[in-house]
C-alpha cells in the first residue's frame, strides 16, 4: 500500500514515523529535502536499509536496493518531507512503487502543500503527477489538529501529572 499523510507543522508526523522505525524490524524512515538530488535520494535510502553504495553506480544502487527490499517480510519506507523533493527525485516513486508493488509498505509524510503541488501537476499534466496522483489512491490522508485535550492526554499517559509542566507543553 502507498500512502500520503497529510498534516501541519508540529503535529508529530516526524515524532511518529521515527518513532514506528525504531520498534519496527523492516520499517526505514527517510528524511527528504529540497536540495536532494536522485543520487542523494537512492543513496540515502540504501544506507538506511544496510545497502552498500561504494563502486556502484546510481542504477546499480538502486537495483541492489530493490532486490533487498523484495527479500524482506513486510518492509515499510517512510518518507517524511517529501513534498520538498525536485520533481526529478519526485519521478523515483513511480519506479520504486513499481518495482516494489504488493512488496513494500510506503508511506509519505508532509504539510498541505502537497496537494497544491499535487494539482498544478495534474491541471498542467505535469510528467509523473497523474502516475503518483494514482499510485497513492488519488487521496491523501489528513491528519486532525492537536488540540490541547490530545496533548493533556498524551501527558498523562507518559507520567507527567503536574499541570504547571503539562502547561508548558
Amino acid at each position: 500500500n502507498v500512502t500520503w499523510i497529510v498534516g501541519e507543522a508540529g503535529c508529530g508526523k516526524t515524532t511518529s514515523a521515527r518513532a514506528y522505525t525504531e520498534t519496527s524490524k523492516d520499517a526505514y524512515y527517510i528524511l527528504c529535502s529540497e536540495d536532494m538530488k536522485r543520487s542523494d535520494f537512492i543513496r540515502e535510502i540504501a544506507h538506511k536499509i544496510g545497502v552498500r553504495t561504494d563502486g556502484y553506480s546510481l542504477r546499480e544502487t538502486l537495483e541492489n536496493v530493490m532486490d533487498e527490499l523484495v527479500q524482506m517480510e513486510s518492509p515499510l519506507l517512510l518518507f517524511d518531507e517529501a513534498d520538498k523533493l525536485t520533481d526529478t527525485v519526485f519521478h523515483y516513486f513511480i519506479t520504486i512503487y513499481n518495482r516494489l508493488e504488493d512488496k513494500c509498505g510506503i508511506c509519505f509524510f508532509s504539510t498541505n502543500y502537497i496537494k497544491r503541488r499535487m494539482n498544478s501537476g495534474l491541471r498542467y499534466n505535469k510528467k509523473g503527477y497523474n502516475e503518483m496522483h494514482s499510485r497513492i489512491g488519488r487521496k491523501f490522508f489528513d491528519l486532525e489538529k492537536t488540540t490541547p485535550r490530545d496533548v493533556y492526554s498524551i501527558a498523562v499517559q507518559n507520567g507527567v501529572t503536574d499541570k504547571k509542566e503539562i502547561s508548558e507543553v
